[in-house]
């Protein structure tokens, strides 16, 4: 017998009386928890590596007396990260204001218009000197096959050396809203790349992406450092085209299709830093209000260009009064599919953000993190192909001992 909310742990132990392995289990009736009083039938078929299937083996639990946990003070106890739980509540949670802080910065290359560009050219084109992140979104529109690049040349009289510092890239897909999920995990992942030493005068790709079939797109998120002034132009070439410095001369600009952005934004980095008091409390990110969206220039057009959604921003959030505190992402403006990286003390870890499937429901946010030190650092940046805002909800996590101090036995 179990409580309502009291999770409910399965022992199984299937076995072929002739020695073949098991290979595949299919469950009916299993739930971690059942909150609802009622009797329920739990069962387990097993197939052998023979191809052959036991028949059904089911028990019944019976759930009755004080709950134990809700869904949300279950969910706060035993989620993993990644896992969606139910809370309606969270437009009823006070916002905590972060505060902006100054520290490391440097410019954003963003490269999304035209986003499905129809022949070969010029997507994007600006000078940096020193470190810059660069963020590109584009589908093939060429009707033939064909490749993302981004050339870098020489500005300078003397050498220059371009290093890649980070980079994540998906492609070739033909599912949004993989595309940025994906790119953020390899990006969080990396840790310095190739170095590039150019003469002056000289262009070379920093990046080529895979061929691109017709209709096929590609995400890529890097951050260079150059050790002088070069120019970073983003290409789109059909596959027969070599990416070289003489013909990206002879391609044309391609123009803006009115619909998404390009541009040059001067601040890529956002350091907040934020005190945790009452719990449960949220933080806003995306909306462009109580987060303002980052302003720069098109330097193609010369026109000053909005980035709704802050996409390719990387906030850096410093969490102070975190410990004992679960932290989950809510998605309030539609689809949503990213990845955060969590520094807890010693532990760093990357958190694919939902788990699998995609984050939907305003009212089901999805577990990040339970913080065991008092200051918890979050990695963001905005997924490309998902939708903004979000929220990051903090909670007082609830403590375990066990499962309760409690063994329990099946009785038929």
């Amino acid at each position: 017998m179990y409580a309502p909310g009291e999770r409910v742990v399965y022992t199984e132990y299937p076995f072929d009386p002739d020695g073949a392995d098991i290979t595949a289990r299919r469950w009916t009736g299993r739930q971690d928890a059942y909150f609802q009083p009622g009797t329920y039938t739990v069962g387990l078929t097993v197939t052998n590596s023979r191809g052959l299937q036991s028949q059904p083996f089911t028990r019944t639990i019976r759930v009755e007396g004080t709950p134990a946990d809700s869904p949300l003070t279950y969910a706060l106890k035993y989620a993993q990260p990644g896992d969606a739980f139910p809370d309606p509540q969270i437009l009823n949670y006070p916002s905590a204001t972060p505060v902006t802080v100054d520290g490391p910065n440097y410019p954003l290359l963003f490269s999304d218009s035209p986003e499905v560009p129809t022949q070969s050219g010029i997507l994007y084109q600006d000078s940096v000197q020193g470190r810059a992140r660069l963020l590109a979104y584009h589908l093939n529109g060429l009707g033939r096959p064909a490749r993302l690049y981004v050339m870098a040349r020489n500005l300078e009289s003397r050498a220059v050396e371009v290093r890649s510092e980070r980079l994540g890239e998906t492609a070739p897909t033909r599912i949004e809203g993989i595309l940025g999920q994906v790119t953020l995990m390899e990006y969080f992942a990396s840790s310095g790349g190739t170095t590039l030493s150019l003469m002056p005068g000289q262009s070379a790709a920093v990046y080529a992406s895979p061929t691109l079939s017709a209709g096929s797109g590609v995400n890529v998120m890097q951050d260079l450092t150059t050790s002088g002034r070069v120019e970073l132009t983003f290409l789109m070439l059909e596959d027969t085209l070599p990416p070289t410095g003489q013909v990206a001369q002879q391609l044309p600009y391609l123009r803006p299709d009115g619909r998404h952005v390009r541009g040059t934004f001067p601040d890529a980095v956002r350091h907040l830093r934020v005190n945790l008091s009452t719990l449960p409390t949220r933080i806003v990110i995306g909306d462009g209000q109580v987060d303002p969206a980052i302003v720069g220039t098109d330097a193609l057009t010369r026109q000053s260009v909005r980035l709704s959604g802050n996409y390719g921003v990387l906030y850096d959030l410093e969490v102070n009064g975190a410990a004992g505190t679960a932290v989950a992402l809510s998605p309030r403006g539609g689809l949503y599919r990213g990845a955060m990286n969590v520094q807890d003390g010693p532990i760093t870890q990357t958190i694919k953000l939902p788990r699998s499937g995609n984050a939907l429901k305003p009212d089901e946010p999805v577990m990040l993190w339970r913080s065991q030190s008092d200051r918890l650092n979050i990695d963001f940046v905005p997924a490309s192909g998902s939708n903004l805002p979000i929220s990051l909800v903090f909670y007082r996590a609830r403590t375990l001992s066990g499962f309760g101090g409690l063994i329990k036995t099946y009785q038929p």
